[in-house]
């Protein structure tokens, strides 16, 4: 056989073994892909947005009846091929412009449902989308939905990650996880004694590294490259990038989860750095102690348990912690999340009095993971004193630092600079995405019909196109003209 046949026999093996990688052992099309719990069956979606995805992946069981305020635990299961075609449900919330609608999906209710209860606990799903091509090792990006991590789902049109996936050629995961009290809650009554990552309260970002252990075990599955994972961020969900930097579960874990970090519009801030009149982003954990309390004996006194905060401190010291805990869990959210924006909003412990972490010093610098990352705010959130960490190798948006040092410091994600914006003194960066139908081009947004009948749609459209053309360009900053 002479040099050439050779050759071409190689290449055409290439492209077999290339093949088999993406599309994963024993796959009979591209949408059907196997993970160490089943076979889920996505959609192929080549001819309407040059992807395949897969929509409402489990990457944990449902955190309901004693899972609640658990941390995580692995899915059962399934033998049967899975269809995943459709979004998982949205994690409780109370309704907000933000959150699902009456139906748990993103409609025309969303206005009808301010300050009820929506989504479902049953929520711990991911969504993944890949280029509609063979090509596997592909860079990986996780992002997580904003919200002030008490409202937000994937479903929502602005998070569609289509987009995002071809611009970058990258695998693209958005994550549900839980909001609110559900997802953090600091009451000595649901702490064991026994696991101090449980006893945390942070079951949000338990639940966050619970999806980034499914991508670091699955996504290659998918075509990803576990190696290359960055970590993606949104306003609450960028500062949940910044704690998940500090968390000792991340800078002593091995193997490591994610390797570049993107927060995207996220500060942190306590109240002892802030002016008056100053709302901080982050609570120290007594904050979060006296949330939790006041929520057990403000539940009571609704219940017809107690009559006042003295009566209640009585009934908790008469039963035993366990016996609490089957209490709280036996509460529907509707009734909690009422409590919590009656009675406690009233005490300004609610609804979200600040995220606590396991840590006073969420930006503690000797305990960090020192990784490449982009890191900024929008001039909204930097006008409410948010401050970005100064994190190591970052590139900050203050330091007007170039696109191009950008792009070198994120290569996962091939970030790409745009042109430099006209007037200095009125843009934040260099990086600018053009006004107009320029900056609308290809970020496939949704019409938002709830919008039509709660405000003026402009504001809201040029805010959430702007977060959403900085997840789908990466062009950090963005300024809309």
């Amino acid at each position: 056989m002479n040099a050439s046949v050779r050759t071409g026999w190689l290449l055409a093996a290439c492209v077999v073994l290339s093949v088999h990688s993406a599309w994963g052992a024993g796959a009979q099309s591209p949408a059907e892909r196997r993970t160490e719990f089943g076979i889920v069956i996505g959609s192929e979606e080549s001819a309407t947005t040059g992807t395949y995805a897969w929509k409402g992946v489990p990457y944990a069981k449902p955190p309901v009846g004693e899972l609640r305020w658990k941390a995580p635990v692995d899915p059962q299961p399934w033998t049967a091929p899975r269809p995943t075609q459709q979004f998982g449900n949205a994690c409780v919330q109370y309704g907000r412009i933000y959150g699902p609608g009456a139906n748990n999906r993103y409609d025309a209710t969303i206005g009808t449902t301010l300050n009820q209860a929506v989504g479902s606990e049953d929520c711990l799903y991911l969504n993944i989308w890949r280029p509609a091509s063979p090509q596997g090792g592909l860079p990986v990006i996780v992002f997580v939905y904003g919200g002030s991590n008490v409202s937000g789902y994937t479903a929502d049109p602005v998070y569609d990650g289509a987009a995002l996936a071809n611009s970058t050629n990258a695998v693209v995961v958005t994550v549900n996880y839980r909001l609110g009290i559900f997802g953090f809650l600091n009451l000595p009554q649901l702490k064991s004694g026994v696991d101090a990552i449980e006893d945390s309260g942070n079951f949000a970002l338990l639940d966050l590294l619970k999806a980034l252990t499914f991508v670091n075990r699955n996504i290659a599955r998918f075509g990803g490259n576990p190696t290359k994972v960055t970590l993606m961020g949104q306003s609450a969900g960028a500062i949940d990038v910044y704690a998940l930097l500090t968390s000792p579960l991340v800078v002593g874990g091995h193997p490591k989860l994610f390797h570049r970090a993107v927060p995207l519009s996220g500060g942190i801030s306590l109240a002892s750095n802030l002016p008056p009149g100053r709302i901080p982003t982050l609570s120290p954990a007594s904050i979060a102690l006296a949330q939790g309390n006041a929520l057990l004996v403000n539940q009571l006194v609704v219940d017809g348990l107690a009559t006042d905060t003295a009566s209640a401190q009585a009934y908790v010291a008469s039963h035993t912690p366990a016996q609490i805990a089957e209490y709280l869990r036996s509460k529907s959210p509707a009734s909690l999340l009422s409590t919590l924006l009656t009675r406690l909003a009233a005490l300004r412990l609610g609804p979200d009095p600040g995220r606590h972490r396991s840590s006073d010093r969420p930006d503690r610098r000797d305990q960090r993971w020192r990784l490449p990352a982009c890191a900024g705010a929008r001039r909204q959130h930097a006008g409410r004193g948010q401050a970005v960490p100064d994190l190591p190798h970052a590139a900050r948006w203050a330091e007007r630092t170039s696109c191009q040092r950008r792009a070198a410091v994120c290569d996962s994600v091939q970030l790409r600079p745009r042109r430099p914006a006209a007037d200095h003194d009125r843009a934040m960066d260099p990086c600018v995405l053009p006004s107009g139908d320029d900056a609308r081009h290809g970020l496939q947004r949704a019409h938002r019909p709830a919008e039509q009948h709660l405000f003026h749609p402009e504001p809201r459209q040029r805010a959430r196109c702007a977060e959403t053309a900085a997840a789908r360009g990466l062009v950090l900053p963005l300024r809309l003209g």
